[in-house]
């Protein structure tokens, strides 16, 4: 009996411990699984598993110069003087540029970051109460409120929000990010409530893929889309120019100083293309070019149906040689015409990126003499950003990181799986997940 009976214990024993080894191999998945994905796991209990995760594996090779875990899913961080702030699906929080630690975190219904050094953070309200909190980045103290608003559009130097008395029209007011004093208002006729939450897309030309955006000073015009009509406000003095209507033929875009028209007409089996730039101040045409196309149309019978690519203030084109031209889009004139079979990946007006007909490099172009600043090796699966000077190159299949300047320094050169969240004065906001860290620039694993 007593040797059956320890027979039954080792039995017992062998079998907690198969059991132990699997539930440790069941916990290693669910890790691994909120590491590669971001779900969380038990989200009342304060992300114990991202916790851990965040302190078992390092972003990059060599390490950030800090990393950390936030609460959900972050969709884009915007890094100022002392914070850097991580707006996620539901909520937004701000962690010290030194070190990393968090300084707050607020739910928010829609949130946006506008002003500069320590930037201000608009927190949406949540539930049905409209307004919002202008929140210090640096300390999470709220500086000014409003009580209505129902759309904020962040800028460095304006904070724009909308407010809706009636069904039909709505306030377009102009804010100074650190008061919240009022500059201007203007009102904007037309159902604008569809325009609620934190900036929402107004006409302008649509960004390159991959390009993530630090806040920008405000453009000169501003176009609100509100019942299939353009509405152009000057965002110096708040005054409403011109409205526009596209129709089938044509696709209207804000861009820098100019409305620019797109026309395609079907004639003799094929789209005839006419592109012009108008000033809305009286509605004068400032420029015509024939032949070129802003590959807003599509279909057999032509229909406008994109917005045209653009950036820094110039627009993507076919010209009537069939090759790729970048157009400005307060002349029209040609600024930079690309070899054949080459084709813009991104341009901040100054330095265009452009990918080889071959698809399998990478060559930056000063726009200023057309010279080339330097060639990349990169191939279609590489992931391409492009701001601030800083052109990243995100190789998943290898697991690194390369960032040049747009002279061709290397600012960083590490392993790692992450991907872009944004940009800092010293380098870059990067993450897995719900694990986010600052890589500095000079990091480099040779």
């Amino acid at each position: 009996m007593r040797g059956y009976g320890v027979r039954v214990a080792k039995g017992r024993g062998v079998r907690g411990f198969v059991g132990f080894l699997a539930l440790l191999g069941i916990v290693g998945l669910v890790v691994v699984y909120s590491l590669v994905t971001g779900w969380k796991v038990l989200p009342d209990t304060g992300n114990w598993f991202t916790k851990l995760s965040s302190s078992l594996t390092a972003l990059s090779k060599p390490k950030p110069t800090w990393q950390t875990s936030v609460g959900d899913q972050p969709e884009v961080a915007v890094a100022g003087d002392g914070a850097v702030v991580v707006i996620s699906d539901g909520g937004v929080e701000a962690h010290r540029m030194s070190n990393g630690e968090k300084i707050w975190h607020r739910n928010a219904a829609w949130a946006g970051v506008g002003g500069s050094g320590d930037n201000i953070v608009i927190l949406g309200h949540t539930g049905r109460k409209h307004g919002y909190d202008a929140v210090a980045a640096d300390t999470g103290a709220v500086e000014w409120t409003n009580s209505s608003a129902i759309a904020v559009w962040t800028y460095t130097d304006l904070i724009l929000d909308l407010t809706c008395p009636a069904d039909n029209s709505c306030d377009l007011t102009a804010r100074s990010p650190a008061t919240g004093a009022a500059r201007w208002k203007t009102r904007l006729a037309g159902r604008a409530q569809r325009l609620a939450g934190a900036n929402t897309a107004l006409s302008s030309p649509r960004p390159f893929d991959g390009t993530i955006q630090p806040p920008q000073p405000a453009p000169p015009l501003l176009g609100f889309p509100i019942d299939s009509q353009i509405q152009v406000v000057a965002s110096a003095s708040g005054r409403r120019l011109h409205t526009y209507e596209p129709t089938k033929d044509t696709r209207m875009v804000v861009a820098g100083n100019r409305v620019v028209e797109s026309t395609a007409v079907l004639r003799d089996g094929s789209c005839r293309y006419t592109v012009q730039g108008r000033d809305p101040d009286g509605d004068r045409q400032v420029w015509q070019r024939s032949g070129y196309d802003l590959k807003t149309s599509s279909g057999v019978a032509c229909e406008q149906r994109e917005d045209p690519l653009g950036g820094g203030g110039l627009l993507e084109a076919v010209g009537p040689d069939n090759r790729e031209v970048l157009l400005s889009s307060t002349t029209g004139a040609p600024v930079y015409k690309l070899a054949a079979g080459d084709t813009t990946v991104a341009t901040d007006g100054r330095v265009a990126l452009v990918r080889t007909a071959d698809g399998k490099a990478v060559r930056a172009v000063s726009l200023s003499g057309g010279a080339s600043l330097w060639t990349r090796d990169c191939d279609k699966s590489i992931k391409v950003d492009f701001a601030s000077g800083v052109a990243l190159f995100t190789d998943a299949g290898q697991g690194t990181l390369v960032a040049l300047s747009s002279s061709g320094g290397t600012l960083i050169d590490v392993k790692s799986g992450a991907t872009l969240l944004g940009y800092a004065q010293n380098g870059l906001v990067i993450h897995i997940g719900l694990r986010v860290g600052l890589v500095t620039y000079g990091s480099s694993t040779r």
